[in-house]
């Protein structure tokens, strides 16, 4: 394998001491092989200085001195940089985790790219969320005023000394100037994903300023349309219109991206949790790092204000949390909340602040509302309020082991259902005698627990516990073990394919649970772990039960600023009866595309 190309990224810093160690470590924990990072700072009076010290090892380059612009400290820093391709970071700014590597595998793989770019996250109020998308740009759209995220933006040292680099007497605009004069000699690709993370601020300049900044896009098109000819206008139009063909499928066909919205207000207030490495920032399925941040959350259903990240892995399909909590952490959690003796209502967000994501209610409306009552005898024909337990079918003196069985609800169904031989674990030590008090044997711990005997299982049920653990991958072969031959593993999970998820509640979908669950699955991500595991499948279903999409809706009215409880209390009378039309329609139509909200697998031990 060839080596990989030689990156120089610039961070130019004025006294941004809060967030430059941050940027840093973005940087440095990336990770990648062939980094020359080059640190120009202006002169600063704050602790930038002493961090830009304490780092010193992994800079190529370090100059201090006043610069006359923001521009003119990036463009010190690329007449010394020896990359071959060149980016820069601001100081307050962030890359995401993997992004340098996709930046160099993808131009030493294709020769003749000279500039490329991605879409971005933004940090606002303590949230990360996606910018809004990206779409194909050409010189055309950027005359016409489109601004590509300057933070996500990578190009080849030859494109940038081609047009003579940045313009130094620019103070915010100069990043526009620049693009403008690269796109009009070498094409602009879109690649998919995050690469960077914007933060906005209070006294930002781009935002603060935005009068002059727009002077100054102004001004770089003014010169810039004295540079080119009537046949360089007619071909940038022709360029443009493809690009907008292209921008209609890429509109028909791309995935849902819950972007920024209303930046101008002050967000729901939430807590950061303690930063892990970038290192660590990878899927706990398939190992491999993200390509994508769908949005970030705090705990919607308890009212924990820490906020967590959840990030879309490309290979296995799955979603996952981070930085998820530590175990003592979750424990401690799960005993706060799931066991706690009061029961939370549904909290409105507060009035002074924006909640994110925040949707009007779907099945107030009446197509849902007619759909339930219409097919109310389908509601008392069928035991739909257990229709989140994942259904078995074994032999009614099988030896049936429940993994987190909390207090008991699924192994006393189970019971009622003819079943004999059942028995639990629990790390929850307060529901744990709970379950046991209604006569099952309950193993207090973990799966590693050296009470469970090995090959003592016909079949294992993780009931809504397998998005639980933060290896699952670790948890099935561990529980392989306890199988007898051709043993089963029944999965209950929340649905990565749901249909509502998708095409409606996004961010709001309440099953997203965080922080409790690590990991969202998709059909693909199950397939992935089972074949890793030592299983195959047997068989997917899917329902949508009607409390699970009750509590969705619930959640939507009041946005991530918001609780929609656990516990259903006072209970909207007309939205449960969108819920029941909404399960009708999962039953109808939904379930046989396994599109409906829970899905449900049955794993077989191979031997």
């Amino acid at each position: 394998m060839n080596q990989l190309p030689k990156i120089t990224v610039v961070t130019p810093n004025l006294n941004q001491a809060s967030t430059l160690e941050e940027t840093i470590l973005s940087v440095i924990e990336q990770g990648y092989p062939n980094l020359e990072y080059i640190i120009v700072d202006g002169g600063s009076t704050d602790s930038s200085i002493d961090i830009i010290n304490s780092y010193s090892q992994h800079f190529s380059k370090v100059i201090i001195g006043k610069d006359k612009t923001m521009y003119d400290a990036v463009a010190k820093g690329f007449e010394i940089a020896t990359g071959e391709i060149f980016s820069w970071l601001n100081s307050d700014d962030l890359f995401e985790p993997n992004a340098l590597f996709r930046v160099g595998e993808h131009f030493q793989k294709f020769k003749q790219s000279q500039f490329i770019y991605f879409e971005d996250t933004v940090i606002k109020d303590g949230w990360r969320v996606p910018n809004k998308p990206q779409k194909y740009v050409s010189t055309y759209q950027l005359m016409r005023g489109h601004i590509l995220y300057q933070d996500g933006c990578f190009f080849r040292k030859t494109a940038y000394q081609a047009v003579g680099g940045i313009n130094r007497s620019f103070k915010l605009a100069g990043d526009y100037d620049l693009w403008l004069r690269i796109s009009a000699k070498f094409k602009l690709e879109m690649l998919p994903g995050h690469a960077s993370c914007f933060r906005i601020r209070k006294g930002q300049l781009s935002i603060s300023n935005w009068t002059f900044y727009m002077d100054e896009v102004h001004k770089a098109l003014d010169a810039f349309l004295k540079t080119i000819s009537v046949q360089d206008k007619i071909k940038f139009f022709f360029i443009g219109a493809f690009c907008k063909f292209k921008n209609i499928y890429l509109n028909l066909f791309r995935t849902p991206v819950w972007y920024l919205e209303n930046a101008d207000l002050e967000w729901a207030s939430v807590i950061s949790p303690q930063e892990k490495s970038l290192k660590k920032n990878i899927c706990p399925i398939c190992q491999s790092q993200p390509e994508r941040l769908l949005f970030s959350t705090p705990d919607t259903r308890f009212g924990d204000r820490t906020i967590y990240r959840l990030y879309k892995c490309s290979n296995c399909r799955s979603v996952y949390t981070f930085p998820f909590p530590e175990a003592g952490t979750l424990q401690e959690l799960y005993e706060k909340t799931y066991s706690s003796s009061s029961i939370i209502d549904n909290i409105d967000p507060p009035a002074v602040y924006y909640s994110p994501y925040r949707r009007s209610s779907l099945l107030n409306r009446k197509p849902w509302k007619l759909l339930g009552k219409t097919f109310k005898f389908i509601h008392k024909s069928f035991k739909n309020n257990h229709d989140d337990i994942v259904p078995i079918f074994e032999n009614k003196n099988a030896a049936i082991l429940e993994i987190g069985c909390f207090e008991g609800r699924v192994l006393e169904w189970y019971r009622y259902c003819g079943y004999n031989n059942l028995s639990g674990t629990e790390l929850n030590t307060i529901a744990s005698k709970t379950a046991a008090k209604k006569g099952f044997k309950i193993y207090c711990g973990d799966i590693t627990n050296s009470e469970i005997p090995s090959e003592a299982f016909d079949a294992i049920v993780l009931n809504q516990a397998l998005e639980h653990f933060d290896n699952p991958g670790k948890t099935l072969e561990i529980l392989r073990s306890k199988l007898k031959s051709s043993g089963s593993i029944y999965i209950s999970v929340p649905n990565l394919g749901s249909f509502w998820l998708w095409q409606y509640y996004g961010p709001v979908w309440a099953h997203w649970h965080i922080p409790f669950h690590a990991v969202a699955f998709h059909r693909q991500s199950i397939k992935y772990l089972a074949k890793k595991s030592g299983y195959r499948i047997r068989w997917f279903k899917t329902s949508t039960p009607i409390h699970w999409i009750y509590l969705s809706d619930q959640l939507a009215v009041r946005g991530l600023g918001g609780i929609a409880s656990h516990n259903i209390v006072n209970l909207d009378e007309d939205v449960w009866q969108g819920a029941k039309g909404a399960n009708i329609f999962s039953w109808l139509v939904l379930d046989r595309l396994l599109l409906g909200d829970c899905l449900y697998a049955c794993l077989e031990k191979e031997n």
